[in-house]
């Protein structure tokens, strides 16, 4: 299904939309369920036939349309496509538009973000982003409602290195988007904000850190990457990370300032340490998420100190950058021999349910035994959040799906 870059096919109805490869005839489909689960229409393929890839999984939804995207090979070039899907019955709207080609022969990153009118754009749509993997230069085009691309676009980062594990895509608020990366050179977390004309706003690009905390640079395992995550809220676009203190991680949370000034406000939320020395504690790229209510946000993030084992720690911050109570443990004391997949967080109003996905080949017969689950509890800002650790308790389903 691919990445969360704050594009998560809401239909706005209490319902989600879902694009997605099949594997047996790698084709893309798409479907849409609704908030008790139902399929509301799909599954419908919305590429014209096999392709390499189905960019991304999820679908951007704006002003009742949904946009797929996807890759087919010609030759040396890696041909890009965004198709406009009708969210009411799952109808194709006008072909597949073909956004700028670039080398096949590269790995890389693909990804599309919905970009409302306004801006100097007269219909709604979609911006296209693709860059190359320890590349210099981000691709860009927009492709509207009507099955148009409106332009095309490059941006240097000036000699930062993009890497595919590491970034993060936000609404603006005024039909450009926010693009956070970490530099795959110098490790920094760096952020750019761009118009929906596809220039580069004045004062950008930004470093919001220079020091994220990395786990193999620590003496522990991991893929490389720092954890950190961006979210779109009511005040604006948030960015949530792991920083370093030492063989600490201090978790940290900034509001971008639209006009280019770096930040509004950077505070910090939590420090995990390591419990058992140096090179114990495990944060990883894809362990710390957000997501947004009308009035507040909620940062989760797991982890393992080799003490409390691996846990989900999560923080409600109101829009301008306080704690509103202490940091919640909702889940805690998972062993080692099981393996963690992610942190997960959704708003309903000022209410967030966080979740963490887990496997483990070593548990006791039950209905998830040998499988992959997740397990999710509801944190309320208006109420004390889940202070006492919510155990997942092997063998059981009440607070899990297989």
């Amino acid at each position: 299904l691919g990445a969360h870059l704050d594009v998560d096919g809401h239909d706005g109805a209490g319902g989600i939309a879902l694009a997605y490869l099949n594997d047996a005839t790698q084709a893309c489909y798409a479907s849409r369920f609704n908030s008790s689960g139902a399929l509301l229409w799909g599954p419908v393929q919305y590429s014209a036939g096999a392709t390499d890839g189905c960019n991304g999984g999820w679908m951007p939804i704006l002003d009742g349309l949904g946009y797929g995207s996807y890759n087919q090979t010609s030759g040396p070039d890696a041909l890009h496509f965004v198709q406009a899907i009708n969210m009411a019955n799952g109808a194709l709207v006008g072909a597949a538009v073909n956004t700028p080609n670039t080398s096949s022969s590269q790995s890389g990153w693909t990804g599309t973000i919905h970009s409302p009118a306004g801006g100097g754009q007269s219909n709604p749509g979609v911006i296209h982003a693709h860059f190359y993997s320890g590349g210099t230069t981000l691709t860009l085009a927009r492709v509207d409602s009507a099955q148009q691309v409106n332009w095309t676009a490059t941006i240097s980062t000036a000699g930062g290195q993009f890497a595919e594990q590491g970034l993060g895509m936000a609404p603006d608020g005024d039909s450009g988007f926010y693009f956070v990366w970490e530099d795959s050179g110098t490790k920094h977390l760096n952020a750019m904000r761009i118009s929906a004309a596809g220039s580069l706003y004045p004062g950008w690009p930004q470093t919001l850190s220079s020091s994220l905390y990395i786990n193999t640079q620590h003496g522990g395992q991991g893929n490389g990457y720092g954890a950190f995550a961006t979210v779109q809220t009511a005040s604006g676009a948030i960015v949530a990370w792991a920083d370093t203190s030492g063989d600490n991680a201090v978790i940290r949370a900034a509001l971008l300032d639209p006009n280019g000034g770096g930040t509004i406000w950077n505070n910090q939320f939590d420090v995990l340490v390591p419990g058992g020395g140096p090179g114990c504690l495990h944060l990883d790229n894809g362990d710390l998420v957000l997501s947004s209510g009308p009035a507040s946000t909620v940062i989760a993030y797991q982890y393992d100190n080799c003490v409390v084992q691996k846990a989900l720690n999560a923080v409600v911050i109101t829009p301008g950058g306080q704690l509103l109570d202490g940091v919640a443990t909702p889940f805690s004391g998972f062993p080692s021999n099981v393996s963690n997949h992610g942190a997960y967080a959704s708003a309903a109003g000022d209410d967030f349910t966080v979740g963490v996905s887990i496997s483990s080949s070593a548990r006791p017969p039950g209905p998830c035994s040998g499988s992959s689950r997740s397990s999710a509890t509801s944190i309320s800002p208006r109420r004390t959040p889940c202070r006492s650790a919510i155990r997942d308790r092997p063998g059981t389903a009440s607070a899990s799906t297989c």
